[in-house]
């Protein structure tokens, strides 16, 4: 049965990591990040040029796996609790929520954004001050996922605990 899990985090919350360890147990995931769409798009994951057309692409392509039955892993950072929302609109399957709990930490996040950035990481080079503005969002988006109807789980590193989250979900 198709499903959609969209992380809400914030840079260096550890939504790529996590995607790593999803595709080592769920043989149907399917990832849809739109950095990837961006290098593919623009050679450049740092291009922020275009997101509509970006998160079209990621859409179609959520929406391609949906049709499939996979299970779609969605690696957005865009937090905004009215694009969480349209996206259960949208997507025509159930669609949960996992809430970085590293994202509440933002001195953690920006280091191990600076650490993947002196590594040669080829990830989004953001400034500290654009991760902080993300956080800001992120609390505000939180507040709202907690007051709603969405279906969420709070991540805190805890990958067997998320497993049977989801195969409940499903």
């Amino acid at each position: 049965m198709a499903l959609v899990v969209m992380t809400v985090g914030i840079p260096g919350s550890g939504k790529s990591h996590l995607k790593e360890q999803l595709e080592k147990r769920l043989d149907d995931l399917v990832n849809i990040e739109p950095d990837d769409i961006r290098r593919e798009v623009f050679g450049d994951v740092n291009e922020q040029r275009d997101g509509h057309k970006i998160f079209k692409i990621a859409e179609e392509r959520a929406l391609d796996a949906i049709i499939d039955d996979k299970t779609v892993y969605f690696n957005a950072m865009n937090i905004s609790f009215k694009n969480l929302v349209r996206y259960k609109a949208i997507f025509p399957c159930k669609v949960i929520f996992i809430l970085m709990e590293d994202s509440k930490d933002l001195k953690l996040c920006q280091k191990r954004v600076a650490t993947d950035l002196e590594k040669g990481k080829d990830r989004s080079a953001l400034t500290d001050s654009i991760i902080e503005n993300k956080f800001i969002k992120y609390h505000n988006c939180i507040d709202r996922i907690e007051n709603s109807d969405l279906v969420y789980h709070k991540y805190d590193g805890d990958i067997e605990k998320l497993i049977d989250f989801i195969n409940v979900n499903r």
